[in-house]
């Protein structure tokens, strides 16, 4: 049965979706991509929102793919079983591990690899959107000195 579409509304914070891995669980606090693209909702090509179902955002975790943090989404807010229906952050605080030294304020995206990690925005040369700019995922609010050390941020897609 098909969800409301205010399920997808409720104030922009968390949504339903269905880990599409067919063998892998993702794990609560795993920083998670849209792993289709396809224009249907549902079994039909809809445009309308209440033809939304949770099972039409299909995720997967970051660290499956080193392409993953190209299109983060959101952070599990709990384990989803392979092949089942959880819910994901789209706003929030988290802490993760950092990939690198990360300074307090810094803009962030997701490990270019398979690790469940952040790393900063390599902004050399460029000041728009296009380019280094297309993964931000979040701010730092906190600072970390290198490689598996944790680091507070902020989610902002």
């Amino acid at each position: 049965m098909a969800q409301s579409g205010l399920q997808m509304w409720d104030q922009g914070i968390t949504i339903g979706v269905l880990n599409d891995s067919g063998t892998t669980a993702i794990t609560a606090g795993d920083i998670v991509f849209a792993s289709s693209a396809d224009d249907q909702l549902g079994s039909t090509i809809a445009n309308v929102k209440s033809n939304y179902a949770k099972g039409d955002v299909k995720v997967r975790a970051m660290a499956w793919s080193a392409t993953g943090y190209q299109s983060v989404c959101g952070v599990a807010v709990s384990d989803i079983a392979a092949d089942g229906y959880g819910t994901i952050a789209m706003e929030g605080v988290f802490v993760h591990a950092a990939q690198e030294n990360i300074e307090a304020g810094a803009r962030v995206q997701g490990y270019e690899g398979t690790a469940n990690k952040l790393m900063t925005i390599d902004v050399t040369g460029s000041t728009t959107i296009v380019g280094p700019y297309a993964h931000k995922i979040g701010v730092a609010l906190g600072a970390a000195s290198g490689d598996t050390k944790p680091i507070m941020w902020k989610l902002a897609l």
